[in-house]
């Protein structure tokens, strides 16, 4: 079974912070990362976040200022040589959003500068990439859209900072490009079951949050059989003041966006007792001006639109308890 560092990928808003905190709940067995990538992304000296300065600059200042990519895998590695490591990050952090061509950090060139991978369409050199068991974690973008948005608005943009939507931060286009080129790479699941075989999706973890919303215990625990995590169910509660501290410390990088899953004592599934009455695209139109306006309900749509395909394309991959 594979010890290598567990890197659960994602597009915001996604549930995975709350992912995130059902491992946070091992400290004694896990060390857990939330978004490394992100701090050289938006912040560091090779930042390639499209976002405006003005926006980089609410976080000027701070540790992540001077943060390289080589600076953030060296923290991950070094951690990995002693407890088991589980990372949460989004794709558009390691792979160039908007289509835009990847090329590799000045930092990670240091001592191979000549190093090209065309087919690579990541920041990460191949055999850094071979070093993660990648993992992969998606939402139906009728959820996670409208969600993002409103991290765009008031009064929760006076938290998060972040005054503009760009919809190239929707995230699902470099996610479908990253789950193809790990899979291909073989960067998943070495050993399934102890029989060497993989998995149904091919070899690579893909979780979709309704069915983890459906059945938290199940899902999770086929997943952390298939990673090699230790599982047991009272991972899905967290209810002490030290898990609130450290939650809360290892989120405050990015005020505003994590309010909830701090304010919960653990993860709660569906209550199937309760009907679920789907929204109709009119119904979710309807609902998406009233709070945002008709800008900002033709934005979402269109947004949502766009990304249905490559959802669905992954969706075809998750696991099933």
């Amino acid at each position: 079974m594979s010890h290598k560092p567990v890197l659960l990928i994602t597009h915001l808003r996604s549930l995975s912070t709350a992912v995130e905190r059902v491992f946070m709940t091992r400290p004694e067995t896990l060390t857990c990362f939330h978004e490394p990538f992100g701090d050289a992304f938006y912040w560091g000296p090779e930042r390639r976040s499209p976002r405006s300065e003005s926006e980089r600059n609410v976080r000027e200042g701070t540790e992540f200022e001077n943060c390289t990519y080589e600076a953030v895998l060296r923290s991950l590695l070094k951690a990995a040589e002693g407890k088991r490591v589980f990372i949460k990050d989004l794709a558009f952090h390691i792979l160039p959003p908007s289509g835009h061509a990847a090329s590799f950090p000045p930092s990670l060139l240091s001592s191979t500068p000549s190093l090209k991978e065309p087919n690579n369409p990541t920041v990460l050199p191949n055999h850094i990439l071979q070093k993660f068991q990648f993992a992969f974690l998606i939402r139906n973008p009728r959820r996670s859209i409208p969600s993002q948005y409103r991290c765009t608005v008031p009064p929760l943009s006076d938290l998060t900072g972040w005054v503009e939507y760009l919809p190239s931060e929707a995230g699902y286009v470099e996610l479908r490009r990253l789950f193809d080129y790990v899979r291909a790479q073989g960067c998943g699941i070495e050993e399934a079951n102890g029989t060497g075989s993989a998995a149904e999706d091919g070899g690579i973890c893909l979780i979709d949050a309704d069915d983890l919303q459906d059945n938290p215990s199940g899902i999770l625990r086929k997943f952390c059989h298939l990673t090699n995590l230790e599982y047991s169910d009272d991972m899905l509660s967290w209810n002490t003041k030290e898990q609130d501290e450290l939650a809360r410390r290892v989120f405050q990088k990015w005020k505003g966006f994590h309010e909830d899953v701090l304010a919960s004592s653990g993860f709660k599934g569906r209550d199937h007792n309760i009907p679920q009455h789907s929204m109709t695209e009119k119904d979710e139109d309807e609902d998406w001006r009233r709070k945002y306006g008709d800008e900002g309900a033709r934005v979402i749509r269109e947004t949502v639109n766009a990304n249905i395909p490559h959802y669905d394309y992954l969706k075809q991959f998750s696991l099933k308890a």
